[in-house]
């Protein structure tokens, strides 16, 4: 009953020449492999961001029948500054608009291509800034500490213990803003003891900025 094969590489640091060359190579040959059998089988690669050797090139592309791009984590749990974690556009080293030109250049065909989509948020806690200093109260301050991760609905703890905070709960305390650039939802709040925190997630909005992208660029 299985139709195909999804290859999930997530390799960010550097690959050395031949590993690379042979990873590529291994690739091509699996596609190969699985188009000979009888019913043939399909090849799906996932393709990262943020890493510092492209693991594979247009050739390897070639033969997969879908490119699954990432398309979250511009911003992470460890990150120096809170921000959107799927933005659309924008000054982030990985948006959708930039990650979609960067597949575009490898020949991959529009119809072959698929963004994958974060059914999560982040998180952080702010550097405090006094009213008077620059970015005061704007989205996107530095932060303290490593952040948490954020489910959109309430998940039950047995599910998920060890994610306990939901956008949906943080909504109705401290309300939420849509941020047009990124096309993505975030919240801000200061608890008792005057620790800030800024949360970013996607939801009802994020989701329809996104989706008419996907169906203005033909995806």
């Amino acid at each position: 009953g299985v139709h195909g094969l999804h290859l999930d590489f997530e390799i960010y640091e550097a690959i050395p020449p031949q590993q690379l060359q042979a990873a590529r190579g291994f690739v091509v040959q699996l596609a190969q492999a699985l188009k000979q059998l009888k019913p043939a089988r399909t090849l799906s690669v996932f393709y990262p961001l943020g890493t510092e050797t492209a693991l594979y090139d247009a050739p390897t592309l070639a033969v997969a029948q879908h490119v699954v791009l990432q398309g979250y984590d511009a911003h992470w749990l460890a990150a120096p500054t809170a921000g959107p974690v799927a933005p659309l556009r924008g000054p982030e080293a990985a948006t959708w608009e930039k990650t979609l030109t960067q597949l575009l250049a490898l020949s991959v065909q529009r119809q072959r291509i698929l963004f994958s989509f974060p059914l999560y948020g982040y998180e952080w806690p702010l550097k405090p800034l006094k009213p008077t200093e620059p970015g005061y109260g704007k989205p996107g301050g530095a932060t303290s500490g490593k952040g948490v991760t954020v489910t959109f609905a309430p998940v039950a703890s047995e599910v998920l213990p060890d994610v306990q905070t939901n956008a949906i709960h943080r909504v109705q305390q401290y309300g939420a803003s849509h941020e047009p650039l990124s096309s993505s939802s975030y919240y801000q709040y200061t608890r008792a003891d005057g620790q800030a925190f800024e949360g970013w997630f996607e939801d009802w909005w994020s989701v329809g900025r996104k989706t008419e992208f996907l169906q203005m660029e033909r995806l």
